[in-house]
């Protein structure tokens, strides 16, 4: 987790979420999701808070949590003008919270964790999921610099989930060259 920490000190806006890619990717997320309106959503790996801003309108609590305090700190900023939102540093899937969601966003973040990191975090997301949930991978499909690929640390994700209940797996290719995956929990499940 080190890559999050550096990258804290090197810009304003470490990750460029305010750039047009981050904008197309962002618009695209919301696109595909599948309801208007969501009762409670998580977004893991916040970040500054540019898509929860966006995400935040469209549900009644928004939690929006990440590793890097400072990441957090510019988005309760940017987002202390809504008050159905939460921002926690949490570092998962250690710490997962305790809150069911129908959706759940995983946008550029599962390849920083290790393959045992990916099964957990699927057993630790499993119980926050009501039926008709939603959860949303974005991740970049080329190499990374952690031991997984995107698209690696998404399968392992993914088959992780899969095997503690039924979802049906849509999978879009979305610009700037980002594999969008949306996973829907049927309303009856395994």
């Amino acid at each position: 987790m080190k890559q999050f920490a550096a990258l804290d000190h090197v810009e304003a806006d470490p990750l460029s979420h305010t750039l047009s890619a981050a904008q197309a990717k962002s618009d695209a997320i919301l696109a595909r999701l599948t309801k208007p309106h969501y009762v409670s959503v998580i977004e893991v790996g916040c970040a500054i808070g540019t898509l929860s801003a966006l995400l935040q309108a469209r549900c009644d609590r928004f939690l929006g949590i990440d590793l890097s305090s400072t990441a957090i700190e510019r988005a309760k900023t940017r987002l202390a003008h809504c008050n159905n939102v939460g921002l926690r540093q949490v570092s998962v899937p250690h710490r997962w919270p305790r809150r069911q969601a129908d959706l759940i966003v995983l946008s550029e973040t599962l390849h920083y964790l290790s393959a045992k990191a990916l099964r957990d975090l699927a057993r630790c997301i499993n119980p926050s999921l009501i039926p008709g949930s939603e959860i949303v991978v974005v991740v970049r499909p080329g190499n990374t610099d952690t031991r997984l690929s995107g698209a690696q640390a998404a399968q392992i994700f993914i088959h992780a989930l899969a095997a503690l209940r039924t979802l049906q797996i849509h999978k879009h290719l979305q610009a700037q060259g980002y594999v969008h995956y949306t996973l829907l929990c049927p309303i009856v499940g395994k």
